[in-house]
């Protein structure tokens, strides 16, 4: 085996930026010496921003962070190996705004998404889910109601000076698709 170590579905752009090291090294990595299946990682001055979330984290059972030589030690488990799923959307872009964050703006609506299909169009106001008004809905619970594929949900929009209604059935897409 080469000195890198072989977890394709983890060949994400930040993964380039990273020194690997592994106990499957030949000589084993300083960083995992004693430590069986161990991964080492390390950031090079390529990789200054972003972060690693618990979609990836939760693959491995076992996660070190070695603050004192700047690094990461993960543990390969049985979910390492899995692809990662697309993040999927309904296709809207909503800013909450107002004071108390309960005034839900439609800032972007993707083309050829679900949202546009369903009737939402930029700079409309979200009134009202189910009848419910937007001022007791959160924008956690907003998007909870968007990302549920299935469900229906009859929407109100002020359009302008004009109130909208009309029924959705929410069904999200590959983010890659929405555009």
């Amino acid at each position: 085996m080469s000195g890198r170590a072989q977890f394709p579905t983890l060949g994400r752009p930040w993964l380039e930026a990273i020194k690997l090291q592994t106990s499957r090294d030949p000589g084993r990595a300083a960083a995992c010496q004693g430590l069986p299946e161990c991964l080492a990682l390390q950031p090079t001055a390529a990789l200054t921003v972003g972060n690693i979330g618990q979609a990836l984290l939760s693959r491995f059972p076992r996660v070190v962070l070695d603050y004192a030589h700047n690094r990461m030690i993960v543990f390969p488990g049985p979910a390492t190996d899995k692809p990662f799923e697309e993040r999927r959307s309904f296709g809207l872009t909503l800013l909450a705004d107002a004071k108390d964050l309960h005034l839900f703006r439609v800032t972007a609506v993707g083309n050829d998404s679900p949202a546009e299909r369903a009737g939402f169009l930029k700079d409309d106001v979200i009134a009202s889910v189910d009848d419910r008004q937007a001022r007791s809905i959160s924008m956690a619970q907003l998007r909870e109601i968007l990302a549920a594929d299935g469900t229906k949900h009859r929407f109100t929009v002020a359009r302008k000076t004009q109130p909208v209604s009309f029924t959705v059935e929410i069904e999200t897409a590959p983010i890659s698709t929405i555009r």
